[in-house]
């Protein structure tokens, strides 16, 4: 994720101590307001922003694609506590790490709020000039980040001040069914998912706001078998379409992505074998297979992008076929053996097939162009 870097302009400096100046210098400030007592800010009470400085330019963002920023400035006169607005997005962390360059002795606090100022997260240190608070986000909206020395008057105007805001990273599942086929990929950035949807030839589509292996999945308790296949090549039955394409979100995990097809009815039960085949869209490469069930043959044709004439015929791929006598030779090479003048393409055709077979699994594959071989 890009880390992006706001650099707020610098806060007046009147009646503040420059960052060059001595320690005697610092030591008499902080000996005027040796009295004033530390500041006390709770979590779920509301803070008052009467004695605080709000600094509009600050830019920082947890909100759509906003990942690690930094604010600097610099404390004012008289007031020396500060406050920036902070766009959040519902289940997004954010870290924010306050640095300062005041006394140790000040301490440091930090403290994020709602849009109504009431406290979600809060840390302090008495004696530092670091501190750290975490806060996930309730929903969308405006939140705003406090920071201050613990010890106000231990702090003079002009010290530096650093807010880091540490974004969680955001996470997007996409998932689309082009030609059949279901898709799904993770992506940091809502735009590219949305834009990764968007395929002319998607015909469901969506995109959820975390990683695809944690998108929650309620599917209908109703029993409708489909047959599915995936990446991994391994056919399995699922009770319905909804618990297939969660399978699928689930392969993908947290940073990857997964593709699949399924077929209406169950996978092989072993009692019997079906033979299924497809060409290549625009080429005349053919391919065979022995499945187990029709269901198995067609999302395995589907799974194959550029597919095309995909047939799926009852018993193993060796059993004879009829074609035609026309003459109307091709030549044809099955796997890598030496090219073959075959009399038409389906008498080719049938030769990869039986070149499969007659054993679950058992495949083959070959192309052919027309003419009888040289």
């Amino acid at each position: 994720m890009n880390i992006k870097y706001f650099v707020g302009f610098a806060l007046s400096m009147a009646l503040g101590l420059s960052a060059g100046c001595s320690g005697s210098q610092v030591d008499a400030d902080i000996a005027q307001t040796e009295d004033e007592s530390a500041l006390s800010v709770t979590k779920g009470s509301t803070i008052k922003t009467s004695g605080w400085d709000h600094v509009p330019s600050a830019n920082l963002s947890c909100a759509g694609d906003g990942g690690d920023q930094t604010y600097s400035g610099k404390t004012k006169a008289g007031g020396k506590k500060l406050y920036v607005s902070f766009p959040g997005t519902a289940g997004r962390t954010a870290t924010f790490t306050l640095d300062a360059t005041w006394t140790a002795k000040a301490g440091a606090l930090i403290a994020v709020t709602d849009v109504n100022f009431k406290v979600l997260a809060t840390s302090f240190t008495s004696s530092g000039k670091t501190v750290s608070t975490a806060v996930t986000f309730p929903s969308d909206g405006k939140y705003f980040v406090f920071f201050a020395p613990n010890v106000p008057g231990h702090a003079p105007a002009g010290a530096k001040v650093t807010l880091n805001a540490a974004c969680s990273a955001n996470k997007f599942c996409a998932e689309r069914t082009v030609n059949g086929v279901v898709e799904a990929k993770n992506f940091t950035v809502q735009s590219e998912a949305s834009a990764w949807i968007a395929d002319p030839n998607a015909t469901a589509s969506g995109v959820y706001e975390s990683s695809c292996d944690d998108v929650m999945t309620k599917c209908l308790a109703i029993y409708q078998p489909q047959c599915g296949i995936s990446g991994s090549g391994e056919f399995v039955n699922y009770g319905s379409d909804c618990a297939f394409r969660a399978a699928i979100r689930t392969e993908a995990g947290a940073t990857g992505e997964a593709r699949g097809a399924f077929a209406k009815g169950t996978c092989s039960d072993g009692s019997s074998l079906f033979c299924a085949s497809y060409s290549l869209t625009g080429s005349t490469t053919y391919y065979a297979r022995n499945v187990g069930s029709e269901a198995e043959g067609v999302a395995w044709s589907l799974l194959q992008p550029t597919a095309e004439s995909k047939v799926v015929y009852t018993g193993a791929c060796n059993t004879p076929g009829m074609c035609t006598l026309q003459y109307n030779p091709v030549c044809g090479t099955i796997r890598s053996e030496a090219p073959k003048t075959y009399g038409n393409s389906c008498a080719f055709k049938g030769s990869v097939r039986s070149d499969a077979g007659g054993k679950l699994n058992g495949s083959s594959k070959g192309y052919y162009s027309a003419g009888q071989c040289p």
